[in-house]
């Protein structure tokens, strides 16, 4: 069963490899994830979910839940730390 029926995505099969190349480094180095915030604040990640009318990328909440899980599948903890913003993101 399909997440969305159109499937939408930001996230480029590419970007998510380098977001996995540096996921292990992450982790042993317990070093923030800059290099992955960087390349998803190009993207315009933090605001998948805000309507286009406010500059966001109007994403629905299964478009996004989708690629949090592509995010997660990759780098487990850039996906957690986003989930933070995102979930504020809703709200507001």
């Amino acid at each position: 069963m399909a997440i969305s029926s159109d499937k939408r995505r930001v996230l480029t099969e590419d970007l998510l490899e380098a977001f996995g190349q540096r996921a292990g480094e992450y982790d042993r180095q317990n070093r923030f994830f800059a290099e992955d915030l960087k390349d998803l604040a190009t993207i315009g990640y933090s605001k998948v979910s805000v309507p286009r009318a406010f500059g966001g990328l109007d994403f629905s909440l299964p478009d996004l839940v989708n690629e949090q899980r592509r995010l997660a599948y990759r780098a487990p903890a850039t996906a957690l730390a986003l989930n933070m913003h995102l979930y504020w993101t809703g709200a507001a």
